[in-house]
């Protein structure tokens, strides 16, 4: 927990200062996805605890022109991320695991869409 906290916090500070070495620190750490821990019981990673710092710093300096910097992207954009996150929810539930399929929902699909952004 302590691990998960201390990342958190680095990312957030990093992002706060400079949005750019945010991500340049989730890039340069990208094999950090290796050091796996648990929160609360869910399994996670030095990687989603990093990303998660800067995605929530980020959307808190940004709360004003979030909206606008949305619906400047394509329509064509718009109309494709939203069937992609769409149909990974939907795979969620048709899963015979639904606790793998969250997993895999949150790894490969949700994390790097909010990245993206």
């Amino acid at each position: 927990m302590i691990y998960w906290l201390a990342i958190f916090i680095c990312g957030s500070l990093l992002t706060w200062h400079s949005p750019r070495r945010g991500i340049f620190a989730v890039l340069m750490c990208l094999p950090a996805y290796l050091f796996r821990f648990q929160i609360f019981g869910l399994p996670t990673t030095a990687l989603e605890a990093l990303l998660l710092g800067v995605v929530l710093t980020w959307l808190i300096r940004q709360r004003e022109t979030l909206r606008a910097d949305f619906f400047s992207l394509p329509s064509e954009w718009r109309t494709a991320l939203g069937v992609l996150l769409l149909a990974a929810i939907l795979g969620v539930f048709v899963s015979p695991d639904i606790r793998a399929g969250l997993g895999i929902f949150k790894a490969y699909y949700l994390e790097p869409f909010l990245f993206f952004f």
